[in-house]
């Protein structure tokens, strides 16, 4: 009797576990949103207590001075290169098939060229009305859903900045009254661990676009303030990003002459040789160490499962498995004063 009881218990809570994890499945989406909100949430934080070290004013009017600066900021951009912005992804849109198809008449020349267009297939353009519709509705509907995941990270972002002790104190509910120093001490950690690779996040972004810039100015590729933009954008994504946005780059390039587009490659290789040898070493030196090799394959894993927003977390998530095992299996303590709930 007593065996069939530890039995039944012991099935229940498989059945119980499965089902949280069918359900943390179909909601992965929605948590790597409050994820991304998370460290909006620690950006915030990380940026009002160092304004309020420097001011004296209490870190909640600082959280507001620097939501409000920067969405004045924000506004003041999209209004001042918004429509340049605008204009210059329209032009790259129509350049992208006319590069296509000269791309298809070059390859076409070649024996390895032709068997190259035969496993890739027809890269046809436009097709039946029917087809049209469906593609225009589902880029309508993958703005929709970008858009509501930006205002989702936004407000999560900032009421977990405002009020971080409160939601610290909900996830101690889940954990064993036993462990709450542990965790207490592991999100102090990982609070720490992701303000300092947030920072050097910024700071690389800034560095890369700016240099990005300067040089595809230089050598006189048109749209450089959106490629630039984007350069800056994905080097948030260290290792893939940098490729990711290249290849934008490189096609305009390619749309005024090969050689042009070579430079471009050499470009964003002098760039990252600057960023990964110079900046970062820099930047990140009192952050934690994440394995190269191990970066890469969770940032895989999470572009193959999640997609771009996967993509985007995959290395602030390696950063949380990272101090999580070096916690608990004795690798490292905790930084003293990191407490997120001090502004720290």
């Amino acid at each position: 009797m007593d065996f069939t009881r530890k039995a039944a218990i012991a099935a229940g809570i498989s059945v119980l576990f499965v089902a949280l994890a069918l359900a943390a499945w179909e909601l992965a989406h929605i948590i790597l949103l409050l994820f991304a909100g998370i460290l909006f949430a620690v950006f915030l934080r990380s940026v009002a207590s160092a304004l309020s070290k420097a001011t004296g004013i209490p870190i909640y009017w600082c959280l507001i001075i620097v939501v409000v600066v920067g969405a004045l900021l924000t506004a003041v951009a999209i209004w001042w290169a918004g429509p340049k912005v605008a204009e210059q992804v329209d032009a790259l849109s129509k350049e992208v098939p006319v590069l296509i198809k000269q791309l298809r008449l070059t390859l076409g020349k070649y024996s390895w060229g032709q068997f190259l267009l035969m496993q890739m297939g027809d890269l046809e353009f436009g097709g039946d009305s029917r087809a049209l519709f469906t593609d225009v509705k589902d880029f309508i509907s993958g703005i929709a859903i970008g858009i509501t995941g930006i205002f989702v990270i936004l407000f999560t972002g900032f009421y977990m900045a405002l009020y971080p002790q409160s939601y610290i104190r909900g996830a101690l509910y889940l954990v064993p009254d036993r462990r709450h120093k542990d965790a207490r001490q592991f999100f102090d950690t990982v609070y720490v661990q992701l303000q300092r690779w947030l920072v050097g996040r910024v700071i690389s972004m800034t560095a890369v676009a700016i240099l990005t810039g300067i040089a595809l100015a230089v050598l006189g590729v048109p749209m450089l303030f959106l490629l630039a933009l984007l350069a800056g954008l994905f080097d948030f994504i260290p290792n893939i990003g940098p490729f990711i946005a290249a290849v934008p780059a490189v096609l305009v390039a390619l749309t005024i002459s090969p050689q042009l587009a070579l430079y471009v490659i050499a470009v964003y290789a002098i760039v990252q040789l600057i960023e990964n040898y110079l900046l970062s070493p820099i930047i990140e030196r009192r952050a934690v160490k994440l394995p190269p090799a191990f970066v890469i394959v969770v940032q895989l894993m999470m572009g193959v499962l999640f997609g771009l927003i996967g993509l985007f977390v995959a290395t602030p998530i390696a950063v949380v498995i990272v101090v999580f095992v070096r916690m608990f299996r004795g690798g490292s303590a905790p930084p003293r004063g990191s407490r997120a709930s001090r502004g720290g």
